[in-house]
């Protein structure tokens, strides 16, 4: 009898335990059209506290701080004039599992605008944030980190920062944030801000306008991460693989305006310093900690579209018009970045351009790699796949990979530049531009024709058959709208070769389970939908109001279109080509 008392209660303890974990968390609500809080007796339906069960706060920070780690909050459509929305760790979720992440969104089929404009303006500029957490400068650590929240469905604008948070991981999607930018303190501002961020992913958000209003500056910027600043200036100090940007997705997001598109300040380099970067060493072992950057659209940035230098970072099928398009392989100061995959990206206009430094202009820097002996040399490793610069009338190089070089004490035997398309570029003599080299007679010069650098590439790689191009011609189908950034897929590059059919192809350079488009440029002619979609939904709010969750039809791979699915972030699909 005994032992049955025993077995009963273990079961009862047991079960217990099971149904404790198995609680659905929480549905809370923010309403601002009541006048004071209901708790336990908010009526969903009507609005006001002659309900049943539910509760609701008046204030988003009353309902974050009421919340429970799992739960939703739910805003009411409306306007809530608030300011230093402080996000707690306490209320950090666990898990992306279903109750074990914090939600905040609109309530559905409806729009909350968090509207700070006006707001602590005589407060330090800490605390005129929009939604934040800490207060604080962080660098090189996770202190205060937020982590597993989902922010969905809502309008942020009139803050110095729309959000100033540390870490991850984090979801952002189908929100719009906009017009955030104030002259107080430094003139660090703009939409987004997450200091070493971590695992996040950053989707179908429309971004617009963040800056200082009148007088912008280049510490403006609609998205940005903050690096570690663990190796600035070459003096690092160890690397904390669980403290430093990584990993990171940010996909089929609209940004306009400002003065730069995407930043990653600081840059993020991973290992040590003094790094071997060939394979097999241990700088590979982060090979997956690369963030993985992927059809945006980014128009009209005064300064920099796409400014990112990170080791092992994927960077594909963006489109960047009218911006200085560059993908920076370092900042001033910084020791050189290694291995990332450049490929598919599509820079338009004038001052469109792919910036690729060396860090010998300062060569107490380039000290990351000892090639023996104290012989330190500034090698850059990096891919550069069927990208299209469109465009370009400068002279200074459509392409510029290893510039403000004065030092010749570097080499280009691992710079992968192929398969990539000028077009309509005015100097063609001083298309691409190299630095310096002693590497093959005739090869040591700055700028290269397409040619002529053709040329030399096979001389600095020891290969054969290295293959771009310089054609001139209407390759975009229209000059406005979508279809003035989708290509002629029949565009002819001599022969039998078109854009739709002369990219490289092939496996990842070391990525498993990725393929490489055998197109040129961020188009697929098979399935470009998601242009349209990313201009034109996403910039209406009430599309973006009337989402449910779950991707749009219209990514690349998205149901109704040619192609099956494609590798989301870096995880294989079955099906999966383009790496997407």
């Amino acid at each position: 009898m005994k032992n049955y008392s025993k077995s009963f209660c273990f079961m009862i303890f047991f079960f217990g335990i099971i149904l404790i974990k198995e609680v659905p968390a929480a549905t809370i609500y923010v309403d601002n059209s009541v006048s004071s809080d209901c708790l336990g007796n908010y009526s969903v339906a009507n609005r006001n506290c002659s309900g049943n069960g539910a509760t609701s706060y008046n204030t988003i920070q009353k309902a974050v701080l009421n919340c429970s780690p799992g739960d939703v909050i739910y805003m009411r459509g409306g306007t809530y004039r608030e300011i230093d929305i402080d996000i707690p760790t306490s209320k950090n979720g666990t898990s992306w599992a279903a109750g074990s992440f914090t939600t905040l969104a609109s309530y559905p089929g409806e729009w909350a605008v968090i509207d700070g404009s006006g707001l602590n303006t005589n407060l330090e500029y800490r605390y005129q944030h929009i939604i934040r957490h800490p207060t604080s400068y962080v660098t090189g650590g996770m202190n205060g980190a937020t982590k597993y929240w989902l922010f969905e469905r809502f309008e942020v604008t009139g803050g110095r920062w729309g959000f100033w948070l540390v870490g991850g991981p984090m979801k952002f999607r189908y929100l719009y944030i906009h017009d955030n930018g104030r002259a107080v303190g430094d003139d660090l501002v703009g939409g987004m801000f997450i200091f070493t961020a971590t695992e996040n992913v950053i989707e179908y958000c429309y971004f617009k306008n963040n800056e200082i209003p009148g007088s912008p500056t280049g510490n403006n910027g609609n998205l940005m991460f903050d690096g570690d600043y663990r190796d600035t200036g070459g003096k690092g100090k160890a690397f904390q693989p669980d403290a430093c940007v990584h990993k990171n997705t940010i996909r089929y997001n609209l940004f306009e305006g400002s003065v730069q598109g995407i930043r990653l300040k600081g840059d993020q380099r991973f290992g040590y310093n003094d790094r071997n970067p060939n394979p097999g060493s241990p700088l590979w072992a982060y090979q997956d900690f690369g963030d993985n950057i992927h059809h945006n659209i980014i128009l009209n940035a005064r300064d920099v579209g796409l400014r990112y230098g990170q080791d092992f970072s994927q960077i594909h099928n963006n489109i960047i018009s009218n911006s200085n398009g560059q993908v920076i392989g370092k900042s001033d100061g910084h020791p050189v970045l290694y291995n990332q995959v450049i490929y598919n990206n599509t820079f338009i206009g004038s001052e469109a351009q792919y910036i690729l430094r060396s860090a010998a202009d300062s060569t107490s820097y380039d000290n990351y790699y000892d090639r023996g002996s104290g012989n330190p040399q500034a090698h850059i490793h990096v891919w550069l796949y069927n990208n299209i610069q469109s465009g370009y009338s400068g002279n200074l190089g459509a392409f510029r990979m290893q510039s403000d070089c004065d030092d010749d004490n570097w080499s280009a035997a691992d710079v992968v530049f192929e398969r990539n398309l000028l077009n309509n570029v005015t100097y063609s003599s001083r298309a691409l531009r190299m630095g310096n080299t002693s590497s093959g007679s005739g090869c040591a010069a700055e700028y290269y024709s397409v040619s002529s650098f053709n040329s030399c590439s096979n001389i600095w790689r020891n290969t054969s058959g290295v293959l771009n191009w310089d054609v001139n011609g209407t390759l975009f189908q229209e000059t406005s709208g979508a279809s003035q950034y989708i290509i002629f897929g029949s565009f002819g590059l001599g022969g039998t070769s078109t854009v739709a059919n002369a990219g490289i192809g092939g496996p990842h350079p070391y990525l498993s389970g990725i393929s490489l488009p055998s197109y040129i440029g961020a188009t697929n002619p098979a399935d470009n939908a998601w242009v349209n979609g990313v201009l034109t939904d996403l910039s209406s709010v009430a599309w973006l109001k009337a989402q449910t969750g779950g991707d749009p039809s219209w990514i690349e791979g998205g149901e109704g279109f040619f192609v099956p699915r494609q590798v989301q972030g870096f995880k294989k699909v079955p099906g999966a080509t383009n790496g997407n």
